[in-house]
């Protein structure tokens, strides 16, 4: 399964700006198919609405700036923009109305030219809302309902930082995330029935740790009841059990999954022993492809070092031209074809390397531990694999190279 994407619409503020010198030119212009309006008219009369932490009005304007969010997506319309004057907005809550879930274009919540808004949280039940350009410290919470919603562009921050998707055809792009505690980075699950079509692209996620106790296991990424997820050209490091898991939920499986031109990393112990004082839980994985749940995933031309990648040979796994750090097995079997291993568990594999087409080698990094997997040197030895259309972290074509790094 390859994703398909359309362009974004452009970033509008500076904060938005900002964020490409931190995450990079990743994934800058792509989205993933979405649910097609019904109707498109020819002509739409674009409306700024204005909201305030202070607000009172219901007229949305800059002079009179509501304090709902819910009223002010009213006065914007189909279409049209909410403007975020500055100042400390609580945790917002945007419930389902008929005008609202019968939007077709959608609304864009962005910060007004000049204005620095700092949010709580968001928890959002109606279809088709685009955040973008925000700075946030809590929990960004796309609700069962809020199909085709973005989140662009942003930077949130703190113990209680986490985006968790449980509506369908949702964007998560271009965000730097970190700092958080007892939440992952980015979650994506449903409760009855998988939910589906989820980008995940171009976003730093870091430093996530357990709560206090120790007993929440923080992931950069984790995946449960859910289908057609794309996670392409992400940096993920030092999150506390993985950077990507893949999570049996409510058993409902997880299926059509591409992880693809990705810098994982995982916990590294020693940083979060100097930090937290603790180990990394489930021994400090990297990636997790491990359960009868996952049904098909593919993860190829990824970067994975810094901890264990634990990728058995498993029906519906495919996992090509990757660069793994340390290939933990209990069986001396693997999904893992054409890649570069640095280390592997050699008493699980004492007649050979372990997969098709793998060699054992070396590779230098720019900078492992800010997350930086570019490649100081060209790798020698490597294996080709085969052909492939889509591009590197950096937006570069592929050309025969393994990694996330052209």
């Amino acid at each position: 399964m390859r994703p398909r994407f359309i362009p974004l619409m452009a970033a509008t503020t500076a904060a938005a700006l900002s964020l490409v010198s931190v995450i990079g030119p990743a994934a800058a212009s792509t989205k993933p198919t979405s649910t097609t309006p019904a109707s498109s008219p020819a002509a739409v009369a674009r409306v700024v609405a204005y909201l305030s932490p202070i607000g009172t009005s219901t007229t949305c304007t800059a002079s009179a700036p509501c304090g709902s969010l819910t009223n002010a997506l009213s006065v914007a319309g189909d279409g049209g923009t909410v403007y975020l004057t500055s100042g400390q907005y609580p945790d917002i809550i945007v419930n389902p109305t008929k005008k609202l879930t019968g939007y077709q274009l959608g609304v864009t919540v962005t910060p007004a030219p000049g204005a620095t808004p700092v949010v709580a949280g968001m928890r959002i039940y109606v279809p088709r809302v685009t955040f973008t350009g925000l700075t946030g410290h809590g929990v960004f919470y796309f609700a069962t309902g809020s199909d085709g919603s973005s989140l662009l562009n942003s930077h949130l921050s703190g113990p209680n930082v986490s985006v968790l998707v449980r509506s369908s055809h949702d964007t998560v792009q271009n965000n730097l995330l970190e700092g958080g505690q007892t939440h992952d980075g980015i979650n994506v699950a449903a409760t009855h029935t998988p939910n589906t079509d989820t980008l995940i692209a171009g976003n730093t996620v870091r430093d996530f740790n357990s709560g206090p106790a120790g007993k929440e296991h923080a992931d950069c990424i984790q995946m449960f009841d859910t289908d057609r997820v794309t996670i392409v050209r992400n940096t993920l490091y030092d999150c506390y059990n993985s950077g990507i898991t893949f999570s049996p939920g409510a058993s409902l499986g997880i299926t059509n999954i591409v992880v693809e031109s990705n810098f994982i990393e995982g916990c590294i112990s020693t940083r979060m022993q100097a930090a937290f004082g603790r180990n990394c839980g489930n021994g400090g994985s990297s990636v997790d492809v491990r359960g009868t749940w996952i049904k098909s995933a593919s993860l190829n031309h990824n970067t994975i070092v810094g901890n264990s990648a634990r990728l058995p040979a498993q029906p519906g796994i495919t996992a090509d031209a990757n660069i793994i750090g340390y290939l933990s097995l209990t069986k001396c079997a693997t999904s893992l074809t054409n890649s570069l291993m640095l280390n592997y568990t050699l008493s699980a594999c004492s007649a050979g390397l372990p997969g098709a087409h793998n060699v054992l080698g070396k590779a230098s990094f720019v900078g492992q531990a800010s997350g930086n997997l570019r490649l100081l040197a060209p790798l020698t030895g490597a294996p080709t694999p085969p052909t492939v259309s889509y591009t590197d972290i950096d937006g570069q074509p592929f050309t025969g190279a393994i990694g996330a790094d052209q």
